[in-house]
């Protein structure tokens, strides 16, 4: 596998390569710094954006030696980093509480959403903080490039169809507690959400949804290359008794892929990865820090050693 996997921790970042079959660490940067969100764009050398819990967002130009601030308008919560698929100089940033800051040329100028302003955003929370919701993920197909998603803990599901300047709430019967969203490989119009409720799905571009694993899940992955595989992680509730599933007919039906991990497990799946460049692997970032790894056919997870770390996020640099 070549390329480098940047982790997120509480502590800072990890960069990891896997060679003689096995993970070795091969650079640290942004110590002290908790990561909960990784955005990474391709040159030389790259750029990566880091989002953190207290320290607002980060950049780097130079691969990671420095760091610069982003300075944005009480956003010092961040909890999701997003580029379109056919614009890498724009990036969405999704905050606690909830609102959007977007910019279109690399983070020379930025535009807010204005969410916090809105009638609806008066009834967003999070059970865990005083802050008033969050924006946990984005989602956008390369079909459609100028139609973006954000899911919001706890309020639902937002839409934008004009690349972002503007959004508008959906109300197609989805749980308003939004973890994830996971765009279809190949269908603009279908999605699969992580939420409070359960996993859902939608087959129109989110005007309506269907239940299709009725448990408390955060984490759901579709198969970059095979869009009728899919991964998610219920749990029978909050932080317990989860356990990894998988679909292998576009969500219809779902089976126990946990091999390798204890079923239930003491705590659950906060996060699942699938990268296009690393299509046959899947990772698992668990409720207790942990990162896990396996085969996408054959499924049998494995630890990545990360000694004394707790594992927030990852990307493929």
């Amino acid at each position: 596998m070549s390329g480098t996997l940047l982790v997120g921790t509480q502590s800072g970042i990890l960069a990891l390569v896997f060679d003689d079959d096995r993970w070795r660490t091969v650079d640290q940067t942004l110590h002290g710094h908790d990561v909960t969100a990784l955005w990474c764009v391709a040159g030389e050398p790259p750029t990566i954006w880091a989002g953190t819990y207290g320290d607002g967002l980060l950049v780097t130009r130079n691969g990671g030696s420095l760091w610069e601030p982003v300075e944005l308008e009480d956003a010092a919560f961040v909890r999701a980093l997003f580029s379109p698929p056919d614009h890498p100089q724009a990036l969405f940033v999704g905050l606690e509480p909830a609102e959007i800051w977007r910019t279109t040329d690399g983070g020379r100028t930025w535009q807010q959403a204005g969410l916090r302003s809105w009638p609806e955003a008066a009834s967003w929370y999070l059970p865990y903080s005083p802050r008033a919701g969050a924006v946990r993920t984005f989602a956008a197909h390369p079909a459609a490039p100028s139609r973006l998603y954000a899911g919001i803990e706890v309020g639902g599901v937002l839409r934008s169809d004009d690349g972002g300047k503007t959004w508008r709430l959906l109300n197609g019967g989805i749980d308003p507690d939004v973890h994830h969203l996971a765009p279809h490989p190949t269908d603009p119009n279908t999605l699969l959400a992580a939420t409070g409720g359960g996993v859902y799905r939608t087959r129109n571009g989110g005007q309506t949804w269907e239940c299709v694993v009725d448990a408390y899940t955060r984490a759901v992955a579709y198969h970059p290359l095979k869009p009728e595989v899919a991964f998610a992680g219920p749990a029978r509730q909050v932080g317990r008794g989860g356990r990894i599933l998988a679909t292998r007919n576009g969500g219809d039906s779902w089976i126990l892929a946990a091999t390798g991990l204890p079923v239930p497990m003491p705590g659950m799946v906060d996060a699942l990865y699938l990268f296009p460049e690393w299509p046959e692997i899947v990772f698992a970032v668990l409720s207790d820090g942990r990162l896990v790894w396996s085969g996408t056919e054959r499924v049998e997870w494995q630890p990545v050693p990360l000694p004394g770390v707790r594992v927030r996020c990852c990307a493929l640099l």
